[in-house]
């Protein structure tokens, strides 16, 4: 009996280690855009709020890897398995004229965009993700649709 206790809690442990730290970024206010005929839309000039947050989760996961889910009304309206890509992040810098941008990339070529705070930062401290100017943009080509959280 102590030994199949034992075994269960092995393998119990085993299974939560290897689910990554997750965390809750929870965004008040968004813009969006479209992409029609290969040509995106402007960026709207004001906010737009949603009726209750948008829930993003954001869980690392093995080999630098995250896994970010966004909820809205408690709908899974998108998910996106991306990894750090330090060359887009080195040109966002520098088209941007700003250190803290981290760029992260799926396999389908979607992209996040972090402005002040890094997936990895959220992750283990999501009081971050309250700090001034700090932005999300989710890029999703495969959609043709892109937002800009705060």
């Amino acid at each position: 009996m102590i030994l199949r206790l034992v075994f269960l809690c092995t393998i119990l442990s085993s299974c939560l280690a290897s689910f990554g730290q997750s965390s809750l970024i929870r965004c008040t206010k968004y813009k969006e855009l479209h992409r029609d005929d290969g040509k995106w839309e402007q960026w709207p000039s004001s906010w737009s709020h949603y009726d209750s947050d948008a829930i993003f989760v954001v869980t690392e996961l093995e080999n630098n890897e995250y896994q970010i889910q966004m909820f809205v009304e408690d709908k899974l309206l998108a998910e996106v398995l991306a990894t750090y890509d330090s060359e887009a992040s080195a040109l966002k810098r520098k088209d941007w004229d700003e250190k803290q941008v981290y760029c992260y990339k799926d396999r389908d070529s979607n992209y996040l965009f972090m402005r002040k705070v890094s997936l990895e930062a959220v992750v283990e401290n999501p009081k971050l993700w309250k700090q001034s100017g700090a932005s999300m943009y989710l890029w999703l080509f495969t959609e043709d649709y892109a937002v800009l959280l705060k």
